[in-house]
C-alpha cells in the first residue's frame, strides 16, 4: 500500500524486534515490524471499521472509539432517559452507537449528563463517565457499584465512602453508649475517636457519649448490654477489631460477637451498632482506622449510622404508642379474654365440688 506524508510514528523495541507504529492524517495507520537483522517480517494496515473498546479506572468509565478521523465538533453524545443508554453520533452520519452501563443498571442509578465527557485525537473518540460523582450525588444506593468493579474498587469506594461521611445529622438530646476493647489499643483508639467527633459534630452533648470497655471482642455483648441496663441509652456502638491467626479461633469469635450484638438488637429495643473489624492482617486494620495513607476511619459511619438508629428507635417508638390502644398490659382486650377464661374455669371446679 501506499504511504502518505505527514505521518507520525512511535517505535518500540523489545525481543530483539522494532516495531514501529504510523499515523497518518487522513486517519489509516500502519505498523511495521522488522526482526534484528532490519529485514522486515510483518506489514499491516489497519481495518476502516471503528474499534469500540472498554475499560475501568479507579474514577471513570471510559470507552475509546478508534479508527475515527473527524474532528472534535463532529460528535455529538446524548443520552437517552428512557433506556438509560449513552449515544454516540456524528453530524455527517458516518457514525452511531448506542450502548449501557450495566453497573448503573443494576444498580438503578440514572446517568447523569454532568458525569459526562469526551475527547477527540490521534483519530480517537474517548468517552469518559465519571462514576466517583455520582456515587457522591447518589451516596449509599450508589454503593452496589462496588460490586461490579472489582480491579478498581478502591476509588469507588473511597468516594462512596466520602459521600457517607459528609452527611449532615441531628444528634441533639441523643445519649449514645460506646464499647471497646482493649486489644489493638492504637486501632480501637482511633476509631473510637472518630467514633467520638463524628457524635460531637453532630450535636451529641460529650456528657451523653458514655464509654465502656470490655477485655476484648467476646466480651462486648455483655458489656453492652450493662450499658443499656445503667445507662438509658438511645443507641450503642459496640467497636472492637479481631485479626485473623492461624487457629480457628477468629471465626469462632467472630461467629459469637456477630450473633450477642444482633441478639442485644432484638432483645432489648436499643440499637446495637456491630464496630468490630474482622480483618486477616493489621495492616487491613489500621487503613480502616484511618491510620494508613489513602484509608478511612470507619468510626465515622458507626457514629452516623447511630445517630440515624436512635432517631428511628423513638419515631417508631411514638407511632406505635399513638396507634396501639393495647401498649399498656391491663387495657390489652387479649389479657382480659385470659383471665376470664380461667376465672370461669375455676368457677367451674367450685361448683362441681358443690355437686360432688
Amino acid at each position: 500500500f501506499t504511504l502518505h506524508p505527514g505521518g507520525t510514528s512511535n517505535c518500540a523495541v523489545a525481543g530483539g524486534r522494532s516495531r514501529i507504529h504510523t499515523t497518518f492524517a487522513d486517519g489509516v495507520e500502519m505498523v511495521e515490524e522488522y526482526t534484528a537483522d532490519s529485514r522486515p517480517q510483518i506489514l499491516g494496515k489497519t481495518p476502516p471499521m471503528p474499534i469500540f473498546l472498554c475499560r475501568e479506572s479507579t474514577e471513570v468509565w471510559e470507552w475509546r472509539v478508534r479508527n475515527l478521523p473527524y474532528p472534535k465538533d463532529t460528535y455529538l453524545i446524548t443520552i437517552d432517559e428512557s433506556s438509560q443508554e449513552l449515544i454516540i453520533r456524528t453530524t455527517n452520519k458516518k457514525y452511531f452507537k448506542r450502548f449501557r452501563i450495566p453497573a448503573m443498571a443494576r444498580a438503578n442509578l440514572p446517568l447523569d449528563r454532568s458525569a459526562l465527557s469526551h475527547s477527540h485525537s490521534n483519530n480517537t473518540l474517548v468517552i469518559q463517565v465519571s462514576f466517583a460523582s455520582i456515587v457522591m450525588r447518589r451516596g449509599l444506593v450508589a454503593l452496589v457499584i462496588l460490586d461490579t468493579i472489582s480491579m478498581h474498587a478502591d476509588g469507588v469506594k473511597k468516594a462512596a465512602l466520602e459521600a457517607l461521611s459528609s452527611r449532615v445529622l441531628d444528634g441533639r438530646g441523643l445519649r449514645i453508649g460506646i464499647c471497646t476493647t482493649e486489644w489493638n489499643k492504637e486501632i480501637i483508639d482511633a476509631l473510637r475517636d472518630g467514633a467520638i467527633r463524628t457524635l460531637t459534630a453532630a450535636g451529641v452533648a460529650t456528657d451523653d457519649i458514655i464509654v465502656f470497655k470490655a477485655p476484648g471482642a467476646y466480651e462486648l455483648p455483655f458489656t453492652a448490654s450493662r450499658l443499656i441496663l445503667s445507662e438509658n441509652v438511645d443507641a450503642v456502638i459496640c467497636v472492637g477489631c479481631l485479626i485473623k491467626g492461624e487457629t480457628m479461633h477468629f471465626e469462632y469469635i467472630c461467629e459469637a460477637v456477630t450473633q450477642g450484638i444482633m441478639k442485644l438488637n432484638l432483645d432489648t429495643g436499643v440499637p446495637v451498632m456491630f464496630g468490630v473489624l474482622a480483618v486477616l492482617n493489621e495492616k487491613q486494620a489500621r487503613a480502616r482506622a484511618g491510620l494508613e495513607e489513602g484509608g478511612h476511619n470507619h468510626g465515622v459511619e458507626w457514629a452516623q449510622t447511630a445517630i440515624e438508629m436512635a432517631q428511628l428507635r423513638a419515631r417508631t417508638a411514638k407511632k406505635s404508642a399513638a396507634k396501639c390502644p393495647y401498649h399498656v398490659i391491663p387495657a390489652c382486650p387479649f389479657v382480659w379474654t385470659t383471665a376470664l377464661a380461667v376465672l370461669g374455669y375455676g368457677l367451674h371446679l367450685v361448683v362441681c365440688r358443690k355437686h360432688n
